[in-house]
Order: structure tokens, then C-alpha cells, then sequence
């Protein structure tokens, strides 16, 4: 301290004595300017001392912002293992899905072929289905037919045994038929 002081009061020296208008007033003022300066060299001590502590709880505030800041990467970096580690499973079930779904494009051209042949022989089917069902029809019709012709023929053999008054047996020995026809 001592030595800031006398660097003031070497420098007050070396000033010009603009103040002062004479000499001996200026050595009058010497000891009253010793007190000036001292009163700014404490002032400019407390200031020294304000600015220190202010810069010491810069400093703190700056650790504790460090502080902070590596717990947010600390975080930050645990945050991105558990996603690494989440994504590691869904990329093995992507790649599973794309296994099965080259598996399945190579099987689609074989299923779509048996597809078309199944297909063709459904209409195949059907066409017979249709044919079938005519032929049905059409021996339904037959027999209709024929069920009519027995009916006829029957009502005919009833009317002929009614003429010849004789018993008529279809289920007749050949014998029994030989004497219907020479009778």
C-alpha cells in the first residue's frame, strides 16, 4: 500500500501545478493532498476488493454452470445409450421383417401361379357342374319319361288281362308264357 502511495504522490509531482497558483500554496496543500490521495487509494482498495469478491462469485457461478452443464451431458449421454439400446432391438425385428418379406416376395410369384391354375380349374369345375346338371336334368326328364311309359304299359297289360280274363303273371316261366301266346 505504501509503495501505491508513493507512486501517487510521484505522480502528482511530475503533474504541472495548474492547481496551484503559487508554490507555497501548492506546499501548504501537500499534506492535504497526501490525505486525498490516501482516501482514493483506500477507495480504489475497496473497489479492488468489491471487484475480487465479484469475480471469486463469477467464478463460482461459472463452476456451478460447468457443474450443471456436465450433469446435462451426463444425462444427455445416458439418454442416448437407452435409445441406442432400444433401437438395437427394433433394427433386428426390422431386419427379421425385411428377412420374411424377401422370403415372401419370392414365394408370392408361386402362389399367384397357383392361384390362377386353382381358378382355372374352379371354372373348369364349374363348366362340368353346369354340364352335370343339365345331363341330370335331362335323365330326371327321362325318367319322367319312362316312369310315364310303366304307368302306360302297365294300364295296357291291366286292360289285356281284363280282356283275356286270365291271370297274367310278368315274373311267368317261359312255359307259362309259350301257352298265353298259343292260347
Amino acid at each position: 500500500m505504501s509503495s501505491v502511495l508513493h507512486e501517487k504522490s510521484n505522480l502528482v509531482a511530475l503533474e504541472p501545478h495548474s492547481h496551484c497558483l503559487e508554490d507555497e500554496l501548492c506546499q501548504l496543500n501537500n499534506p492535504s493532498l497526501e490525505g486525498v490521495i490516501r482516501s482514493e487509494l483506500e477507495a480504489e482498495t475497496l473497489l479492488t476488493s468489491l471487484l475480487r469478491e465479484k469475480l471469486y462469485s463469477k467464478e463460482l457461478d461459472a463452476e456451478h454452470l460447468q457443474a450443471e452443464l456436465a450433469a446435462a451431458v451426463r444425462d444427455l449421454e445416458l439418454q442416448m445409450i437407452k435409445k441406442d439400446e432400444n433401437i438395437i432391438p427394433v433394427q433386428n425385428d426390422l431386419q427379421e421383417c425385411t428377412k420374411e418379406l424377401t422370403i415372401m416376395r419370392g414365394m408370392l410369384p408361386k402362389v399367384s401361379e397357383e392361384r390362377d391354375l386353382i381358378w382355372e380349374e374352379v371354372k373348369q369345375y364349374r363348366e362340368k357342374n353346369i354340364l352335370l346338371n343339365s345331363e341330370v336334368s335331362v335323365l330326371k326328364k327321362k325318367i319322367e319319361a319312362l316312369d310315364e311309359d310303366i304307368l302306360l304299359k302297365e294300364g295296357q297289360i291291366t286292360i289285356l288281362k281284363d280282356t283275356l280274363g286270365k291271370p297274367f303273371d310278368l315274373h311267368a316261366s317261359p312255359d307259362s308264357m309259350r301257352e298265353f301266346l298259343l292260347e
